[in-house]
């Protein structure tokens, strides 16, 4: 499972990140998360970063990236790759596109298949699984990272979702590269 054979689509030794795009009612929303990072605080942006050398991929390093940031969780390097493995396989990546690495397009469902393979490794995510189902409202609601960012943790101080169209005209601050890569991948 750890061989880079599994992902031909993905870029070895790269970044990785994801943007997370659904719809509630008629909006097309977006999930960014607020820098908890002192030069970048004011700014806004996706869910991802470097590679590290456990890494077998661009899209593993953008789960673990995710993982942590979102989740603000660290989990075994082998529960990545099977995130990782199980996003390709059931078919959860919407878009994908190479800019300073790989940005992967995901919608709630991917971003449910990830909460349920990452619930068990921290009791306080338990409380957002409704009927196998991850209450993003609530987590988001309720997530407030006030301490240092250290080690890959603590890297977002909060989650805020806003409509699509809002961002696409600038209504919110967004660190560059994930102004350029959504624009470049959501419609």
């Amino acid at each position: 499972m750890d061989s880079l054979d599994n992902f031909p689509k993905d870029l070895k030794e790269k970044s990785g990140g994801f943007i997370i795009v659904d719809k509630i009612e008629e909006d097309k929303v977006i999930l960014l998360g607020k820098s908890n990072i002192s030069n970048n605080k004011s700014a806004y942006e996706n869910f991802g970063g470097r590679y590290e050398k456990e890494d077998i991929c661009s899209l593993h390093t953008g789960v673990r990236e995710l993982i942590e940031e979102f989740f603000n969780l660290k989990v075994p390097v082998d529960i990545v790759n099977l995130i990782a493995l199980g996003l390709r396989t059931n078919n959860l990546i919407i878009k994908q596109h190479e800019l300073n690495g790989m940005a992967y397009l995901i919608n709630f469902e991917g971003l449910n298949f990830i909460f349920k393979n990452i619930v068990d490794y921290n009791k306080n995510l338990i409380k957002y699984n409704i009927n196998q189902q991850f209450d993003y409202l609530t987590y988001i609601s309720e997530r407030i990272i006030t301490e240092k960012a250290n080690n890959g943790l603590n890297e977002i101080h909060r989650i805020e979702l806003f409509k699509v169209k809002d961002v696409k005209d600038n209504k919110v601050n967004l660190r560059w590269y994930t102004n350029k890569i959504i624009n470049l991948m959501i419609d």
